[in-house]
């Protein structure tokens, strides 16, 4: 009898020290805030279910952006023309490219 007693002791002891435990890691817990400004947590007030959805999205919009960018930036002629750009940069590019003609097809936007 005293085994069976002295087991449920060792039990309930053992379940204390967990709670315990348990209890003062919650306790030291960083704060949502905290974690979000370490990168840790999304800063996001959308449902978590959602929120993979939100990420693909906002990337997806930086790309639109970036394209919508470069499809409207001003040709190396026309930087030349308004004194930004030295002819000798354009024939130096130009040079380069034809050499490394793979790098010169690549999209910037694809990564490495």
């Amino acid at each position: 009898m005293q085994s069976r007693a002295l087991q449920a002791q060792q039990q309930e002891l053992q379940r204390h020290k967990l709670t315990d435990s348990l209890n003062k890691a919650i306790a030291s817990r960083p704060e949502k805030d905290e974690l979000v400004e370490r990168n840790i947590l999304p800063d996001s007030t959308a449902a978590p279910a959602l929120q993979n959805h939100q990420r693909e999205l906002a990337a997806a919009m930086r790309r639109d952006s970036i394209e919508k960018h470069l499809q409207t930036r001003p040709s190396p002629a026309e930087l030349i023309k308004e004194g930004i750009l030295e002819g000798s940069y354009v024939q130096y590019r130009h040079s380069h490219s034809n050499a490394n003609s793979d790098a010169a097809n690549e999209n910037p936007l694809d990564g490495p």
